[in-house]
């Protein structure tokens, strides 16, 4: 098997980190595990691309690999795989970003993702057999289903304010008419 390399830095395992590493099992630091999980998160932010060290959502169930819809995962590489049709060997050609179609293009490749199932396993996947999300979409789904609820407790709370105002007693007297 022929594996190729790009020049990324984030695709070195020494520059890799995982929220569920040795690193964060430090028992002085009780939510050091939470702190590293957030800072992963937060790295990945509300980015276009999705590159290597990124999280993602998956939204189908693959029990056979440990991946479960509605889940984060961390992306361990990205990477095109060919069989050379005149050596019969496997090409592996890591890409920067899943959004990089150069090698695609250019012949006969499948994309796969490699994820972090857990702090020991890692599964290898399709973008299109999980349902790949980035964290953006979903970021963007669950503002869209928040502003609503937002606005209805701000007409419940004012409700409640001015039947206070006007008439006395407490929020459950405003909102039951006890």
């Amino acid at each position: 098997m022929m594996i190729r390399q790009s020049n990324n830095p984030r695709l070195s395992s020494s520059s890799r980190h995982h929220p569920l590493s040795s690193e964060a099992d430090d028992s002085s630091d009780r939510l050091g595990g939470v702190r590293q999980a957030v800072s992963e998160i937060a790295n990945t932010g509300l980015k276009d691309t999705v590159q290597a060290g990124d999280v993602i959502i998956a939204k189908v169930d693959l029990p056979g690999q440990q991946i479960y819809a509605n889940k984060g995962y961390q992306i361990v590489s990205i990477y095109d795989q060919v069989v050379d049709k005149e050596t019969g060997q496997v090409e592996k050609y890591l890409v920067d970003q899943i959004e990089d179609m150069t090698a695609i293009k250019s012949g006969s490749y499948t994309r796969y993702l490699q994820l972090q199932v857990n702090s020991e396993q890692t599964a290898i996947v399709t973008p299109q057999e999980i349902g790949l999300v980035t964290l953006k979409d979903e970021l963007t789904l669950s503002l869209w289903l928040a502003v609503p609820g937002c606005f209805w407790i701000v007409v419940a709370w004012n409700f409640a304010h001015y039947y206070n105002e006007r008439y006395g007693g407490n929020f459950m007297d405003a909102m039951f008419r006890t």
